[in-house]
């Protein structure tokens, strides 16, 4: 009996924790409003402003957009989190206009900041990763880019191997380019990422939606060890 009290203990401990977890960071836009819930500010002064409107392909469905000239939303986290083990997920409308995109994960010291370039012939044709603070600069060609359509950036880090790996993906799954690098700092021993920024570019609007930020899962992993080791030695009496 006592087995099964533990083991509905840790489901439920479990359950509550990648709860909370999920809901370290996320922002689906969905309420028309920036401002509020979370709290995105304006990070520059040129216009026109940033906003939140019709999807340009989903017309039921509510995004925000980043107008031309590098205009930038910003949110401060309400909890700094850690940049061990992070799990960064947006989408992004991929227009086949010039239009570059940047997002920035910040903290004290350390950013990592992702944009897109172009080649001569002003079409997308890669990203750079940047350790700023560093000056190290991770810089990657693309193959297989979609235009007009929604994709899916995908920028986390690896506790285990100490990677921090980049992915692009189309909204069914599809990868279409991942690359890794190994951090030039020690993740653990920096301030945690304290704000996330959107910058749009260039001659075009930018679209984003659905952006999560999640911790490090390794709580959870402690949790079931635990009980599980608790099992195993109530088990052998």
């Amino acid at each position: 009996m006592w087995k099964q009290g533990v083991i509905l203990l840790m489901f439920t401990l479990v359950l509550a924790l990648s709860n909370v977890l999920e809901a370290a960071f996320f922002d689906d836009f969905e309420d028309g409003d920036y401002t509020d819930n979370p709290t995105w500010t304006i990070g520059s002064t040129r216009q026109p402003y940033p906003s939140v409107g019709v999807d340009p392909v989903r017309p039921n469905n509510l995004v925000a957009q980043t107008n031309i000239d590098s205009t930038s939303l910003i949110t401060v986290l309400e909890t700094p989190q850690p940049w061990l083990g992070f799990d960064y997920k947006e989408e992004y409308f991929a227009q086949s206009l010039i239009s570059n995109s940047i997002v920035q994960l910040q903290s004290p010291g350390y950013t990592i900041f992702w944009k897109t370039y172009f080649n001569g012939a002003n079409k997308l044709s890669g990203f750079f990763v940047e350790e700023m603070g560093t000056g190290i600069k991770h810089e990657h060609a693309i193959t297989a880019i979609p235009n007009d359509e929604w994709w899916v950036l995908h920028i986390s880090h690896n506790i285990n191997t100490n990677l921090m790996i980049v992915d692009y993906s189309l909204l069914d799954g599809t990868v279409l380019t991942e690359v890794s690098f190994e951090p030039s700092v020690d993740l653990g021993s920096i301030s945690d990422i304290e704000s996330v920024a959107i910058v749009g570019g260039l001659l075009a609007p930018q679209y984003f939606d659905n952006i999560t930020l999640v911790p490090e899962p390794c709580t959870l992993s402690l949790l079931a060890l635990g009980g599980l080791s608790l099992i195993k030695r109530r088990s052998r009496r």
